[in-house]
């Protein structure tokens, strides 16, 4: 199986701190990976690297050009605008977003679909996250970047998102979760890349 991504030897700083050196890695289509490391040890900055730069010379994609759906620590919503123009104009990027009856599944667990038409910003902060959630499993990526998904999610959030990340993967995304701990949160990843003294560490799970 050809790998959707080959990173080879990635080195990369912010001002005077290298943050990668020669960091090379591989995702293969529809894996799931967990993505961990200390504070500051870049694993937000990896994801975002290979979202908003996937033209490096280090990333060799396959297919290519890749859609790659992002969940960031922002929401990545436009808070002027209500949630369904926010879930329609995102969906007009992707090709092959995910169907209607998933986005109404998706706003009828997380309890927004009585606030579907209502703008982003009268949200509270955990409606926001989930908001920001929907927006980017509807998406239907070849690959998609979760960073500390679990932020701002009540208790009973996690097995709905447990749930819905399982029709994702039933798609054949690939996807890279970053958290700081699962917790109870059950995420079936196939390997754990651990970023530690500028490099990975790969385990498989």
């Amino acid at each position: 199986m050809m790998n959707l991504l080959t990173c080879k030897e990635l080195t990369y700083s912010m001002g005077y701190k290298q943050i990668f050196k020669k960091l090379s890695f591989s995702i293969q289509p529809k894996e799931r990976i967990l993505l961990t490391g200390e504070n500051g040890s870049g694993k937000s900055t990896l994801l975002k690297l290979l979202f908003s730069s996937p033209n490096r010379k280090e990333f060799q994609w396959n297919p290519s050009p890749i859609s790659i759906s992002y969940l960031g620590h922002e929401i990545g919503l436009y808070s002027s605008l209500s949630l369904r123009q926010n879930l329609d104009y995102f969906g007009s990027i992707y090709p092959n977003r995910m169907e209607i009856d998933f986005e109404m599944e998706l706003l009828e667990s997380f309890g927004l679909k009585k606030r579907v038409n209502d703008p982003v910003s009268t949200f509270s902060e955990g409606m926001k996250r989930k908001a920001g959630l929907i927006r980017a499993l509807l998406a239907g990526a070849e690959l998609l970047l979760l960073d500390e998904p679990l932020n701002g999610l009540d208790a009973n959030s996690l097995p709905i998102l447990e749930k819905h990340l399982e029709t994702v993967y039933g798609r054949g995304s690939a996807v890279v979760l970053v958290t700081h701990g699962l917790g109870n949160f059950h995420f079936p990843y196939l390997r754990n890349f651990h970023l530690k003294d500028r490099n990975l560490v790969v385990t498989d799970a």
